[in-house]
């Protein structure tokens, strides 16, 4: 085999690899890993803002390094367990749609720490009347969890509902009480 025909092979195979061949260009971010009291997340940035977060170790995809944006965040998250809430860095919303971003916002902007909020409810505040299982539609696609707190969104009649992170509704309850039992205290 050629060096040529052995570097198209390998770039081939790579691909193979990855859940979406697209993924091969985010060789230009960096990811970090974040040991967290709920497990292992990982966190990944474009170097102007958060790509996404996520459980586990880093995606394979990405470059393990760190940078200022990505300092941010590890920040965000260690004072995020211990309730001293910082400002959340910049995430990049691209590749969502309309109603996506509106319910991101929404939900970053306007439920705070140690509350919860109906899917219904954040509809409305979205701009989104009769949008619930839109709504839970985005929030099991959270590109940012805990970071877009996604965990504060309950069913109307108080249910927990399902969760996509690491541990289910289990995790979901568990950052809930977390924030509640922080809720009182003075942020940062």
């Amino acid at each position: 085999m050629k060096l040529s025909e052995w570097k198209k092979y390998q770039v081939i195979r790579e691909m193979s690899n990855l859940r979406d061949p697209l993924q091969s260009f985010s060789m230009r971010e960096l990811a970090i890993t974040i040991p967290t009291p709920i497990g292992e997340m990982y966190a990944t940035s474009d170097f102007s803002a958060i790509t996404g977060t996520g459980w586990g170790p880093k995606p394979h995809s990405h470059i393990c390094g760190s940078n200022e944006i990505l300092e941010w965040v590890r920040n965000w998250f260690d004072g995020y367990f211990v309730g001293e809430i910082i400002e959340i860095p910049p995430i990049k919303k691209c590749g969502l749609s309309a109603f996506a971003s509106d319910v991101i916002t929404a939900l970053s902007e306007q439920v705070p720490y140690g509350t919860t909020i109906s899917y219904n409810e954040l509809g409305v505040i979205s701009g989104y009347q009769n949008s619930s299982r839109a709504v839970g539609s985005v929030m099991s696609k959270n590109p940012w969890p805990i970071l877009v707190p996604c965990h504060r969104v309950i069913a109307s009649n108080g249910d927990v509902g399902n969760y996509s992170g690491n541990g289910g509704q289990m995790t979901k309850l568990r950052l809930i009480k977390m924030e509640k039992n922080h809720s009182g205290r003075i942020f940062r």
